[in-house]
């Protein structure tokens, strides 16, 4: 489930993860966010800590920069 504003979206079960401070966790953890940085492409960065993860996408002005976003969001990555 996930919260937002106050709003609650419907119950999913898991049936698949990895148990939280397991030894395993940090390497798939790593794993997934390899793919993630591949998918994203150039111009983009992936700094992550921990389970804190920031994506940078930058661009010449503001309106390149929402461009380079939508695009991502749209699945055409960001070169």
């Amino acid at each position: 489930m996930v919260e937002l504003d106050g709003k609650r979206s419907k119950e999913v079960i898991l049936d698949r993860g990895c148990v939280q401070g397991s030894l395993l966790g940090p390497k798939l953890f790593s794993l997934y966010l390899y793919q993630l940085e591949q998918e994203l492409g150039q111009n983009c960065t992936v700094i992550s800590y921990a389970d804190d993860t920031y994506v940078i996408i930058s661009g010449r002005s503001l309106e390149d920069t929402e461009m380079k976003v939508i695009s991502k969001i749209l699945g055409n990555g960001c070169e």
